[in-house]
């Protein structure tokens, strides 16, 4: 996925605030581990 892609996926889809997407994308890019713990968790919940 480009920059680009990502910043329309979070506006667009997540419904992310403009001002917060290009935060949430390098935080996305540089801290990885972030967003798997992010999924670990919700597969353990369902």
């Amino acid at each position: 996925m480009t920059e680009q892609q990502g910043l329309y996926l979070l506006m667009n889809v997540a419904f992310q605030e403009h001002t917060e997407t290009p935060s949430k994308w390098r935080r996305a890019t540089l801290s990885q581990v972030q967003l798997t713990s992010y999924y670990t968790g919700y597969r353990e919940i369902y």
